[in-house]
């Protein structure tokens, strides 16, 4: 079987951020821990792919070693046994990640994605100059869900400021399929600190996501919950979340699964809920709520830090504010949009394949929704097209490039470095 190799370590560079401004820590402490749990996630199920491919090659259970992407072809790589205490991964346009593991463990009479359910792994990842982090993962079926427990210590460089990390992430999640319908039920709850030369972050939050998929009517529905109480403390003072809890709901038109699709879109208005208050010093200094009234079938609602004084700061969009979507499935099924590497750091390869001739808009937006940049709005002919795209001036972050025609809407994560 070929197996695809992907880095898809999730930056959270324009969330920990150097900068000391009030905006800024309130944003972090409200999204950043997040981020951080999905990058664990990101680099178990990565370092678990090396070891299945490496294994693959052998033929017998392999942790060390050396996987070499192949330049023309980025599903295949060769196989090296050297060095004998890590597995190192060398990546096509320079890259380099190496895993150390001291346990790996677990189901192996199934595939990789079989052991990723159901394992108990204790390694740590490093990339030189940017990442040297430690993850224990207990992970397996109990309770009829699965459930893990991660403890994730180390330390992690972004924008020339180190960080040490010192977490516990617990969660549990379970889907079901039921006349037509398949829900996902996925938890999260972090404890820990983050630190920095001149901050340290207490991290106590939880959060909840349940993703509904009526085939009849063609629509998924997803459902997000934060629980948030963390705090920061240092030079300028200290800053706490208290009793924060925000429920909204969205829908997005059907595609290939519900990870696909941008949930743009205001389903049961009645259920959304913003509460909770934020001290400074010690002293009540705000409250967090929606930005906007919140009405059915719109887009945009944000979830805001109201302060005293009349100051507003965004801290999460709720809902993707632009008309981010997917559409007309027919067609859909038959556009591709691709991007490698990705993450980039100097340049990205984009690759789109449409089934009929039409006018293209190729556009760039941030996580906010905000159009960052349009590469393309043109005719092209059918069939498959090809961008090499400079990105050294473009910020790092987590953005959206959609690509557009008559026909269709399609959207993918870009991760710039």
């Amino acid at each position: 079987m070929k197996r695809s190799l992907l880095v898809l370590l999730m930056v959270f560079t324009s969330v920990f951020c150097f900068s000391q401004a009030e905006s800024d820590i309130l944003k972090r402490l409200f999204i950043g821990p997040e981020e951080l749990v999905k990058q664990s996630e990101e680099l178990i199920s990565l370092s678990v792919d090396a070891v299945w491919y490496a294994s693959g090659v052998t033929g017998y259970t392999t942790t060390t070693g050396t996987l070499t992407q192949n330049t023309s072809n980025y599903d295949l790589w060769t196989y090296s046994a050297s060095p004998n205490d890590k597995m190192v991964l060398n990546y096509a346009n320079g890259d380099v990640i190496e895993f150390i593991f001291t346990e790996i463990d677990g189901f192996v009479n199934g595939d990789e994605e079989d052991f990723k359910l159901s394992h108990a792994m204790d390694f740590t990842s490093y990339i030189s100059g940017q990442m040297n982090l430690r993850i224990q993962s207990q992970t397996g079926p109990q309770n009829d869900r699965i459930e893990w427990s991660r403890v994730i210590t180390g330390t992690t460089t972004i924008d020339n400021t180190s960080f040490t990390v010192n977490i516990v992430n617990d969660g549990y999640k379970n889907v079901v399929n039921e006349h037509g319908i398949a829900l996902g039920d996925f938890y999260n709850e972090t404890s820990g600190t983050v630190m920095e030369s001149t901050t340290t972050y207490n991290i106590n939050e939880s959060y909840f996501t349940q993703i509904g998929h009526n085939s009849n009517q063609g629509i998924y529905v997803q459902s997000r919950q934060i629980k948030n109480s963390n705090s920061a403390s240092g030079t300028f003072g200290t800053y706490q979340y208290s009793n924060v809890d925000c429920f909204w709901v969205g829908g997005t038109s059907l595609y290939e699964d519900a990870y696909e699709g941008v949930y743009n879109e205001v389903i049961e208005n009645y259920n959304w809920m913003a509460q909770g208050s934020i001290f400074k010093n010690d002293e009540y200094y705000g409250s967090v709520i929606y930005d906007r009234p919140i009405v059915n079938y719109t887009r945009g609602a944000y979830i805001i830090a109201d302060c005293n004084g009349g100051i507003k700061y965004n801290l999460y969009p709720a809902l993707i504010p632009t008309a981010l979507s997917v559409q007309s499935n027919e067609y859909a099924a038959n556009t591709t949009l691709s991007l490698y590497p990705n993450p980039a750091t100097s340049t990205v390869n984009i690759l789109f394949d449409i089934p009929v001739a039409s006018k293209v808009e190729l556009v760039l937006f941030n996580q906010n929704g905000t159009r960052v940049k349009t590469l393309v709005s043109e005719n092209k002919v059918a069939g498959e097209n090809a961008i090499d795209w400079p990105i050294n001036d473009l910020p790092s972050g987590v953005y959206l490039l959609q690509i557009s025609t008559a026909q269709t809407k399609i959207t993918q994560k870009l991760v710039k470095l």
